[in-house]
């Protein structure tokens, strides 16, 4: 992940499974790499699983609204997904979630997740300076600063499918 500047992580454990990051945007955009692995079923009535990268709002109270979704993947079963995608920050929102989702999807409805949320201050809140191009800043500012982060957030999401079987066998 480029275009960021977070601290560390805050893990979540439960039905979903959350990494949060907190930080903000180096730029007009976010460069988001990586892929998810899909395991085989985890439970004899069959499983699929689903992945998205999605862009939300982050108003307060918390009531997330999506403003951009730049890759669902859905029912795949033991495919590996690679992604590589780009998502502009809105000059409107003060705050921003990119949100790296997998889903689980069970046989008997019990739905298991894994979740990695970017909560990014937008730098040119309030200034015009946001941008509604989908692609590498031309400003320079999009991908050559901030923290990377992806040598932590993807070997999350490849555990993923692991977690989510062994949490289900625990419920």
């Amino acid at each position: 992940m480029s275009g960021v500047s977070v601290g560390d992580p805050k893990d979540t454990p439960g039905n979903t499974y959350a990494r949060e990051y907190r930080g903000s945007a180096t730029g007009n955009n976010v460069h988001v790499t990586g892929g998810f692995y899909f395991t085989g079923p985890a439970s004899k009535g069959g499983t699929t699983w689903d992945g998205s990268v999605r862009l939300y709002d982050v108003p307060w109270p918390y009531d997330e609204n999506l403003l951009a979704e730049k890759l669902y993947v859905k029912g795949q079963t033991g495919d590996y997904v690679p992604f590589d995608v780009w998502l502009s920050i809105p000059a409107g929102e003060e705050y921003v979630d990119v949100r790296i989702e997998m889903e689980g999807n069970y046989a008997n409805w019990q739905d298991r997740y894994l979740q990695v949320d970017f909560i990014l201050k937008n730098p040119y809140y309030g200034s015009g300076g946001g941008s509604s191009y989908g692609g590498p800043s031309d400003d320079g500012q999009g991908d050559g600063e901030g923290c990377c982060c992806a040598a932590v957030v993807l070997p999350l999401l490849a555990m993923g499918a692991a977690f989510v079987d062994k949490a289900l066998k625990k419920n």
